[in-house]
C-alpha cells in the first residue's frame, strides 16, 4: 500500500538521521581538539596539522580511485569499517605520540570519510524524491548541527576537567556505538561505483571542486585561526559552539522552496556569495569578536551551496546516484588537497595562517558555477539541472 510504504520509507530515513546523529556526537566534541591537540600539545607547527588535512585529503581521494574499481558491495559492512576506522583514530591518541599519531590520524581520517559516507549518502539519496530531495539533504545538515552545537563546550568542559584522553576516549566509544546501530539499517542493494565525469558536466564539476577547496581550508585552518585568538580549551568550545544550528535550520528552509520551484539555481549562488562575504570577514578579523561574527556568519550559509549542488549532481544522473556520489566526493577530496597545497604556498610567501584563508574565499566565487535550471517535474523528465 502506498502509505504502508510511504512510512516504511520515512522510518528508513529516520535511522539514517538517528546514525547521523550519534556520528555527530562523537566528532563534534573529539575533532577540532583532535586537531589542536599536535599544536597544544605535541608542539607541532601550524603548518604541520595543515600537512595532515592535506594528506587525510589524498588518502581519501585514492579511496574513491579504489572504489571505482571494486566490485558492488553492501552498504553496512563499508559503514561499519568507516566507524571502525574513526573510532581507531581517536583511540589511537591514547597510545601514540609525535608523528607516528599525526601517521596513523592521517590515514584513518582519510580512509573513514569514503568508507563511511559514500554507502551512507547512496542510502540518503534512495530515499529522497525530486520533490523532497533538497529538504531532505537539509535535514541531515539539520540533524547534524542540532547535535553538534553543544559538542564543542561539553569537549572542552571534558578537557579542562580530566584532560584529552578521556575526551578521546569518549569520542572512540560513541563511534563504536554507531557500528552496533547498523544493525537497524537497511542497506538494500549492493552498491556499485564508478565514475562519470562527462555526465557530471564541465561546470558542475568546476563547482564540486571548488567546494571542495572552501571546505579544505575550513575544516583544516580554521581552528588554527580560532587556536590563534584563544588557546583556553573551554574558551575554544565556547567559541565554536557558536557556529552551529541556524545554518542548518537555514538549509531545510531553502531546500524545501527549492524543491517547491523544482529550481537549485538561486540557492547555490546565494550560499556561494553569501558564504564568500563572511570568509572576508574572517580574513580581516583583528580580534576574537570579529572573527567569531565572521565565523558564525560562514556557518550561517556554509551549508547553503553545498546541499544543492549535491542534489544537482544527482539528477544530473538520475539512473546511476551512486556514480554521481562517487565522482562528487572524488572532486571534493580533491579541491580539499589543491586549496590546502595553496595555503602551504601562501604561507610560505609570508602570508599568515588568517590571510591564507583567503583561497576560501576565491574558492566560494567558483562554487556558483554550479548553478541549474529547473529541476524536473515527475512524471516526465525532460530535463536535468545543467
Amino acid at each position: 500500500q502506498p502509505g504502508e510504504f510511504r512510512a516504511t520509507e520515512l522510518g528508513a530515513y529516520g535511522r539514517l538521521l538517528a546514525l547521523q546523529s550519534i556520528l555527530a556526537a562523537a566528532n563534534s566534541m573529539g575533532v577540532v581538539f583532535a586537531i589542536t591537540f599536535f599544536v597544544d600539545q605535541e608542539g607541532f607547527a601550524s603548518r604541520d596539522v595543515v600537512l595532515l588535512n592535506l594528506f587525510a585529503f589524498g588518502v581519501s581521494s585514492l579511496a574513491c580511485v579504489g572504489f571505482a574499481r571494486a566490485r558492488p558491495m553492501r552498504a553496512r559492512p563499508l559503514m561499519a569499517a568507516g566507524l571502525a576506522v574513526l573510532a581507531g583514530s581517536y583511540a589511537a591518541y591514547l597510545v601514540l605520540r609525535g608523528w607516528p599519531l599525526m601517521m596513523v590520524v592521517a590515514v584513518a581520517w582519510g580512509a573513514y570519510v569514503p568508507l563511511f559516507f559514500l554507502p551512507f549518502n547512496v542510502l540518503v539519496i534512495r530515499r529522497t524524491r525530486i520533490e523532497d530531495r533538497a529538504r531532505k539533504i537539509g535535514m541531515l545538515v539539520l540533524t547534524y548541527t542540532a547535535v553538534a552545537i553543544a559538542g564543542p563546550t561539553i569537549g572542552g568542559a571534558i578537557v579542562d576537567a580530566f584532560g584529552h584522553g578521556t575526551l578521546f576516549a569518549l569520542s572512540a566509544a560513541i563511534s563504536a556505538a554507531g557500528i552496533a546501530f547498523l544493525a537497524v539499517v537497511d542497506d538494500g542493494e549492493p552498491v556499485s561505483f564508478r565514475f562519470a565525469f562527462r555526465r557530471t558536466g564541465p561546470r558542475t564539476a568546476a563547482a564540486l571542486f571548488a567546494e571542495g577547496a572552501f571546505e579544505g581550508m575550513s575544516f583544516g585552518v580554521i581552528p588554527l585561526i580560532a587556536y590563534a585568538f584563544t588557546a583556553e580549551e573551554l574558551q575554544i568550545g565556547n567559541l565554536f559552539s557558536l557556529f552551529a544550528l541556524a545554518g542548518g535550520v537555514v538549509t531545510v528552509l531553502l531546500g524545501a522552496v527549492s524543491d517547491r520551484m523544482r529550481s537549485r539555481a538561486p540557492f547555490v549562488v546565494l550560499g556561494a556569495v553569501a558564504s564568500a562575504a563572511a570568509a572576508l570577514l574572517v580574513v580581516r578579523a583583528p580580534s576574537l569578536a570579529e572573527f567569531a561574527v565572521g565565523n558564525s556568519l560562514l556557518s550561517l550559509t556554509a551549508s547553503v551551496a553545498p546541499i544543492f549542488l549535491f542534489a544537482i549532481v544527482v539528477e544530473r544522473l538520475p539512473d546511476d546516484p551512486s556514480a554521481a556520489i562517487l565522482t562528487r566526493e572524488f572532486l571534493l577530496n580533491a579541491g580539499r588537497a589543491v586549496s590546502l597545497s595553496t595555503y602551504f604556498a601562501l604561507v610560505a610567501l609570508g602570508l599568515s595562517v588568517q590571510q591564507a584563508f583567503l583561497v576560501a574565499a576565491v574558492s566560494l566565487a567558483f562554487v556558483a558555477l554550479g548553478r541549474s535550471g529547473n529541476t524536473p517535474r515527475p512524471p516526465g523528465v525532460a530535463r536535468y539541472p545543467r
